[in-house]
């Protein structure tokens, strides 16, 4: 950072209150940086800070030291909260100096070549992920299953339709309902009553479903297995070999177009189980039988005059860099890609788009004007990871009385702010919803600003996730957007300074609106059945 880019002398206090009560965003935070990076004075002043630590702890327990900023606060209920720094108060306060040694602490690890600490390792638990879902109707609706979930030690029950489920070991078995499949490990499975068909390719050789009579134990084939109601099974051999183990401990092995069925040996009969190649293709009519149900919701949706912008996203070609609104506040609401990429939306194989804002400075740039009271936002997501603090999905470039932002935290949870006046930021934050195990899928998300209700609404999949009241103190009335972006934040708009925060989204958005309004549940669960690819 340049000598001329650097805060002056009497700002840098300033940034570090506003640091500490968490309203320093993007250049202002990329100033403080810069300035610790580049003067010794900035680092010393910090470090006259951190000499404070020990007298300060002998006159004060750590809870009245830290109080708001101690580890456990995000373990609290999720709740909004305002934050306001006086401006009259002085330099270090004691929750300003405990914020600046936490800082100094990161910096002295990052810049200065102390002690790396690392962030424990991420876990899963799982031994399977159901990856393909057509058609299912689950046995019990609570343990309903969706594309993409990991499978622990369990069973998948399903009264109808089909599910495709692949093993960590490398096998991949297609359920068919109804059917009862326990899932045991990595490389077991307990087929109870149904049909499936195993694939077991050289790598998960050794794969076992057990029945009511018995142990199939792969030695690299294709396979089928039927039980009946009353417990008697069937195998089928389509490719390779198995071998079949009774309960007595016999062993008999089974090779390609044979089959074994309670003591009878019969001939291989692939038409009655439905395989992967199968499964695929049903699959495929299904996404096309769906996604005609959504366009015609989305046409209609379009004539909706609660609707400020709307970017169904359904516009192929990567060359054209407008995303088109197609709300009825026209053409002029369109938006400028600058670069995301165009990739595959939520509905596979039907050319339907969405954004991918994976390189670092992408974003959709959009103009909003005018004044509003309610204001709702909805976007179906896809989010590979959260690997920045802030995870943009909409943010107004600057941050004026009035002004939303709404993005996701590292640690899976939802931020829908709104300045309430200079110093007064409105936060509400969701429970966590998301984490690694979701990586990778589509969620339909929406927030929702009820100004007659003077509460802030957080909505996953369709579901209310929080309902969060405002304090009458701090009571919103006029909402503004103005200019902002889908996707990022940070806009760099001085010759001299380049610098902008990193806040874009690690993945894809897909059918982004904004209502002037303040949508009911009800209206925010049709969104997401209309929505929904399956």
């Amino acid at each position: 950072m340049t000598m001329e880019n650097q805060p002056p002398e009497d700002s840098l206090d300033e940034l570090i209150d506003a640091w500490a009560n968490g309203t320093l965003d993007g250049d202002a935070f990329a100033r403080l940086q810069g300035a610790l990076k580049a003067s010794p004075e900035a680092r010393a002043r910090f470090l006259r800070v951190a000499n404070l630590d020990a007298a300060l702890r002998d006159a004060a327990s750590a809870e009245d030291l830290v109080g708001p900023w101690r580890e456990d606060a995000d373990a609290r209920p999720a709740r909004s909260r305002i934050i306001a720094f006086p401006r009259w108060a002085a330099w270090p306060t004691v929750a300003a100096v405990a914020a600046a040694l936490v800082l100094t602490a990161f910096l002295a690890r990052s810049w200065w070549g102390g002690e790396k600490v690392e962030r424990p390792e991420a876990m899963g638990e799982g031994f399977a992920i159901l990856t393909q879902v057509v058609g299912a109707r689950w046995t019990n609706p609570a343990e309903a299953r969706k594309s993409g979930d990991m499978l622990a030690r369990g069973t998948i029950a399903l009264e109808a339709g089909l599910a495709q489920i692949e093993f960590f070991s490398g096998a991949t078995v297609v359920l068919e309902g109804p059917g009862e499949l326990e899932i045991r490990s990595a490389s077991e499975a307990y087929c109870r009553s149904g049909k499936l068909r195993a694939s077991v390719p050289p790598a998960a050789r050794g794969f076992v479903i057990e029945t009511p009579d018995g142990r199939v134990v792969d030695l690299g084939t294709e396979f089928g297995v039927a039980v009946g109601k009353g417990g008697e099974s069937a195998v089928h051999v389509f490719d390779g070999k198995v071998e079949l183990h009774d309960a007595a401990g016999a062993v008999r092995e089974l090779e390609t177009g044979e089959a074994f069925s309670r003591g009878e040996g019969l001939a291989a009969d692939d038409t009655g189980f439905v395989g992967a190649a199968d499964l695929d293709s049903r699959l495929a009519r299904s996404n096309d039988s769906r996604f005609a149900d959504w366009r015609a919701f989305s046409r209609d949706l379009r004539r909706d005059e609660r609707l400020l912008a709307y970017f169904p996203m359904d516009q192929p070609g990567n060359w054209n860099r407008r995303l088109f609104n197609e709300a009825p506040t026209g053409s002029e609401i369109d938006g400028a890609i600058v670069g995301a990429n165009r990739v595959e939306g939520r509905w596979e194989g039907v050319g339907k788009s969405a954004l991918e804002f994976t390189p670092t400075g992408s974003r959709a740039r959009l103009v909003i004007p005018g004044e509003f009271t309610s204001l709702t936002f909805s976007c179906w997501a896809r989010i590979d990871s959260l690997d920045r603090q802030y995870n943009a999905l909409y943010l107004t470039d600057n941050y004026q009385p009035g002004e939303t932002h709404w993005q996701l935290h590292h640690d899976g949870r939802i931020l829908f702010s709104i300045l309430v006046r200079p110093n007064h930021n409105l936060m509400s934050w969701s429970p966590p919803v998301w984490d690694l195990s979701k990586s990778g899928r589509w969620m339909h998300l929406a927030a929702v600003f009820d100004e007659p209700e003077q509460e802030i609404r957080h909505y996953v999949n369709g579901d209310l996730v929080l309902a969060d009241p405002i304090p009458p103190k701090f009571e919103i009335h006029t909402t503004r957007l103005g200019s902002g972006e889908i996707g990022n934040w940070g806009l760099p708009n001085r010759p001299d300074n380049s610098w902008f925060a990193i806040r874009n989204l690690n993945g894809r958005i897909d059918e982004f609106a904004i209502f002037a309004d303040a949508l009911t549940g009800e209206e925010i669960a049709r969104l997401y059945d209309a929505g929904n690819p399956r």
